[in-house]
C-alpha cells in the first residue's frame, strides 16, 4: 500500500511538472496551464500533507517559468488547503463557499479594475450583480454541498485557490515588482486556471468514487 501511494505521489509531480512546462504562453509573462490538477487529485484523495507535498515540487517548472521559486510556496498552499477542506467535511460545508466566494468576487471585481473601458456607472451595476450573485452562489452551496460528492469536492479545489491569493500579491507586487494592474491580471488568470483544474480534479475523482 505504502509503495502504490508513494508511486502516486512520484507520478503527480512529475505530471505537474510536465503540464508546466506544457503551458501556453501568453501576454506580460502569463502562462496558461493546468498544473494544478494532479496536484489536486493527489490534495483530494490523501488529504494536506501529501498535497502541499506534490504542490511543492510539482510546481517547479511552472514556478521557473514566472522566473522565480517562490511560486512552488503557491501550488503548496493550493494542495495543502485543498487536502484539508476534502478530508473535513464539516469545515468544508463551513467555510469552503466563503473561500470560493472570495475567490469569485476577487475575478469579478479583477474584470472590473483592470477594464480601462468602463465608466463609473457600469462598474457600479456589475459589482452590484456581483453581489447578489455571490449571495445565490453560497446559498446554492450551502443547501446542496452534504448530498453532492462533486460539489464537495470542487468547492474544496476551489477553497486551496482562493487561499493562495494574499501570497501571490505578496510575491507578485514585491518579489518581481509588478504594477498592480498586471499583479490582478495575473492572479485572475491564477484563479480562472486553478478552479477549471479544482472542476477537473473533482470530477475525476468523484467518478473514480462511484465506480468502487
Amino acid at each position: 500500500m505504502e509503495n502504490k501511494k508513494a508511486f502516486w505521489i512520484l507520478a503527480a509531480i512529475i505530471l505537474s511538472n510536465i503540464l508546466g512546462f506544457l503551458a501556453i504562453k501568453g501576454p506580460m509573462s502569463i502562462s496558461f496551464s493546468l498544473t494544478a490538477v494532479p496536484i489536486l487529485l493527489i490534495a483530494l484523495t490523501m488529504g494536506w500533507q501529501m498535497g502541499a507535498l506534490v504542490g511543492l515540487f510539482g510546481g517547479i517548472v511552472q514556478a521557473l517559468q514566472y522566473t522565480t521559486l517562490w511560486y512552488v510556496f503557491y501550488t503548496a498552499i493550493l494542495g495543502g488547503v485543498a487536502g484539508y477542506f476534502a478530508k473535513n467535511a464539516r469545515f468544508n460545508r463551513k467555510w469552503g463557499s466563503l473561500f470560493f466566494s472570495a475567490g469569485t468576487m476577487f475575478m469579478f471585481l479583477w474584470i472590473i479594475f483592470t477594464n480601462q473601458s468602463l465608466i463609473a456607472s457600469e462598474a457600479f451595476v456589475i459589482l452590484i450583480s456581483l453581489l447578489m450573485f455571490v449571495i445565490i452562489e453560497y446559498t446554492l452551496i450551502k443547501k446542496h454541498i452534504d448530498h453532492n460528492p462533486l460539489l464537495s469536492l470542487t468547492l474544496a479545489g476551489c477553497a486551496g485557490a482562493a487561499a493562495y491569493i494574499p501570497y501571490d500579491i505578496l510575491v507578485l507586487s514585491l518579489a518581481q515588482n509588478y504594477p498592480t494592474t498586471q499583479t490582478l491580471i495575473i492572479l485572475g488568470k491564477d484563479l480562472m486556471q486553478d478552479y477549471s483544474a479544482a472542476i477537473i480534479a473533482a470530477a475525476i475523482v468523484a467518478y473514480a468514487n462511484a465506480r468502487k
